[in-house]
C-alpha cells in the first residue's frame, strides 16, 4: 500500500498534469492573442480622440512593450477565468480624462473595435462625452456580432436618438443605462422594441417629452425597472390587466 508521502506525491503529479493539459487545450496564458490585439487597437483609438497638447495616455497598462504580457490583469479587463480566457469584462468608464473633452467637438465611438471579442458580456462606457456611434463595416448591426453581451453603459456621455438604431440590433441586453445623454421625443422609441430581453433600462436626465401607457411597453414582459426621472413626461397611463408582470417606473 501507499504511504501518506507517496499518496501526496502522485496527487501533485496529477495537478501539474491537469494544468499542463488545461494550457493546451487553451493555447495561451491570458487573453487570446486576437483579443490582446483587440485591445491595444482600441487603446490606440480611445488616445487619438485626446487632443494635443495633452500629456500622458490612458489605459498605460494596456502595453505592447512585452509580447508575452498577461493581458487578463491588464486594469479595467477581465476574463473568463483565472488564467485567461476571453475578455468578458470592460470597464471603460471615465477612461478619457474629462478636462480634454469640454466644447461641441465630435467624439465618436468606433464600435467596430468592439468585436475582437465575442464573449463580452458587460460593457461600460459611462462618462467619456461621446456624442456619436459608428461602425464602418457593418453600420447599424454592430451590435449584433456582440451576442454575448448583456450589460451597456452609456452613463453621463452625450448621445441623442442616432444612437437608436444601433441599440435596435443590441437584442441579447439585460440591462441598457442611458441616464443623462440628449435623447428626446416620443416614449418609448421604435427602435426600443426589439430589445425584448432588457430588465433594467434606465433613460432618467433626458429630454423624453410626451405622454404614454404603459401597454406601450408591452414587448418588454422581463423588464423590472424603467428609470424616467427628470425628462419631460407629461402623463403616464396605466394599462390594461391583472396587476401581473408591474414594472417598477
Amino acid at each position: 500500500m501507499l504511504g501518506f508521502k507517496e499518496k501526496k506525491a502522485m496527487a501533485l503529479v496529477f495537478i501539474a498534469i491537469s494544468i499542463i493539459l488545461q494550457f493546451q487545450i487553451n493555447g495561451c496564458v491570458g487573453c487570446l492573442e486576437t483579443e490582446r490585439i483587440g485591445l491595444l487597437q482600441l487603446k490606440s483609438y480611445l488616445n487619438s480622440l485626446i487632443p494635443s497638447p495633452h500629456e500622458g495616455s490612458v489605459l498605460e497598462t494596456w502595453s505592447d512593450d512585452d509580447p508575452e504580457s498577461h493581458c487578463c490583469l491588464w486594469e479595467r479587463v477581465k476574463c473568463s477565468d483565472a488564467i485567461g480566457g476571453h475578455v468578458v469584462d470592460l470597464s471603460l468608464n471615465e477612461v478619457i480624462p474629462y478636462d480634454v473633452l469640454l466644447g461641441d467637438a465630435t467624439v465618436s465611438l468606433n464600435l467596430s473595435l468592439l468585436h475582437s471579442f465575442p464573449q463580452l458580456k458587460t460593457l461600460d462606457f459611462s462618462w467619456n462625452r461621446f456624442n456619436h456611434l459608428f461602425d464602418p463595416i457593418h453600420g447599424y448591426k454592430s451590435f449584433q456580432r456582440l451576442e454575448k453581451l448583456r450589460t451597456l453603459d452609456f452613463d453621463g456621455n452625450n448621445l441623442n436618438n442616432g444612437v437608436l438604431p444601433f441599440l435596435s440590433a443590441a437584442k441579447s441586453l439585460r440591462a441598457l443605462n442611458l441616464l443623462g445623454n440628449q435623447l428626446e421625443g416620443v416614449f418609448p422609441p421604435n427602435e426600443l422594441a426589439n430589445m425584448t430581453e432588457l430588465k433594467l433600462l434606465y433613460l432618467g436626465f433626458n429630454r423624453f417629452n410626451s405622454s404614454f401607457s404603459v401597454q406601450g411597453l408591452i414587448n418588454f414582459k422581463k423588464l423590472e425597472v424603467l428609470d424616467l426621472r427628470y425628462n419631460f413626461i407629461t402623463d403616464i397611463e396605466a394599462g390594461a390587466g391583472d396587476g401581473e408582470n408591474n414594472k417598477q417606473i
